[in-house]
């Protein structure tokens, strides 16, 4: 296997990019140079852009809404890697200047607003090395909890246990099997 082709698991291990998440999708990860994302990566993407932008409302997060952040990282089908590329490529650039404004937003940015903020940023070729050099500036303010999120998002990986409903699918699958092995 060639190194590009592994990330570090949640347990410290190596798996090959693509390993599948708790729910059976692949984990995926992509250069920093992607160009338009498509309508479905989009829909993925969405929930992960709002969770990482909520980083930067103007507020103090307490513990359980850095816990549901990371909840929603932790479900997401990106590995580490892609999600910390997430927050610094695509969501910090749009969201960073709210915590300067002095008066920003505090309850929840627009999606509408955050989607074209993050689409427009994409198409520019030279944003990445933008976000790359200011990056201890995007992100000054956020830092400390991002590193709560990264502990919680690894703690919920490897202690993942099957939801109900994950349960309950599998318990269908073997079901149908075993009827038509009769």
């Amino acid at each position: 296997m060639v190194l590009h082709e592994v990330v570090m698991s949640g347990n410290g291990g190596v798996k090959p990019v693509g390993s599948p998440d708790a729910a059976g999708r692949p984990f995926r990860c992509s250069s920093h140079h992607q160009k338009e994302p498509d309508e479905m990566n989009i829909r993925d993407r969405l929930p992960v852009w709002k969770a990482i932008s909520s980083l930067w409302l103007e507020k103090v997060l307490n513990d359980a809404e850095v816990r549901s952040i990371a909840r929603i990282l932790a479900d997401s089908r990106y590995d580490w890697l892609e999600l910390q590329r997430i927050y610094l490529y695509e969501v910090a650039p749009v969201v960073h200047a709210n915590l300067r404004a002095g008066h920003g937003v505090w309850d929840a940015f627009d999606t509408g607003w955050l989607r074209n903020g993050i689409m427009k940023n994409m198409l520019n070729p030279q944003h990445a090395q933008e976000a790359l050099k200011n990056r201890d500036y995007l992100t000054e303010f956020v830092g400390r909890d991002w590193e709560r999120i990264k502990k919680y998002v690894h703690d919920i990986r490897r202690n993942r246990c099957m939801s109900p409903a994950e349960q309950r699918g599998i318990i269908t699958l073997l079901k149908s099997l075993e009827r038509k092995s009769y």
